[in-house]
């Protein structure tokens, strides 16, 4: 159906009461002057939305295929990165034990000398409990990736990346030696916003 639209007419605008008064000398009363609605505007097409590309998420390789792949490290740089990732889980595992401990520490045994008597203070201890409890999850998100990384090294794939197939760069995995992708493949991860450890 066609929308009918009406033409408005258009009038000389009426003068000021306060210039007829002063002409003629008497008050005129004046009523509203009606204000003209906008003209609509015809209904427009709609810039056809970006179509939304799903994110592909590629699959892991299965550890059969794992298997058959070759990461090009010798038994002494498997050793060595054994160590450095033994070394690393023994440090995470301080930092999260010392951090709860201080953590009880400042909240336990009913000290009412550790109370803070200010709000400022309330709000600075739970800004750092929060900041503290942040601190552990993370870390032991990092021993999660960790212990992945001891675990392929114990199945015999380790330095393998696990979406490609192709050997993690030795320099990669000195950086990080719980790397489960190789750069390439850590770099299309990130460009597509996935956290890669």
């Amino acid at each position: 159906m066609a929308k009918k639209t009406t033409a408005r007419i258009k009038t000389a605008p009426p003068k000021p009461a306060a210039a007829l008064a002063a002409k003629t000398g008497k008050i005129v009363k004046t009523a509203p002057v009606p204000v003209p609605a906008p003209a609509l505007k015809p209904p427009t097409a709609k810039a056809p939305a970006e179509e939304e590309v799903p994110t592909q998420r590629s699959a892991e390789l299965p550890e059969s295929e794992l298997l058959k792949c070759k990461s090009g490290l010798t038994k002494r740089e498997l050793t060595h990165f054994q160590d450095l990732l033994l070394q690393k889980r023994a440090q995470i595992l301080g930092d999260v034990d010392s951090i709860q401990t201080d953590q009880r520490n400042k909240n336990g045994g009913g000290n009412l000398s550790n109370m803070p008597l200010h709000m400022a203070d309330v709000g600075t201890d739970n800004y750092d409990q929060e900041f503290n409890l942040s601190l552990v999850e993370s870390e032991r998100q990092l021993l999660r990736e960790i212990q992945d990384a001891l675990m392929r090294l114990e199945k015999g794939y380790f330095g393998v990346c696990l979406e490609s197939g192709k050997p993690i760069g030795k320099p990669r995995l000195e950086a990080k030696p719980w790397a489960k992708y190789c750069i390439d493949v850590a770099r299309e991860k990130e460009r597509r916003g996935e956290t890669v450890l």
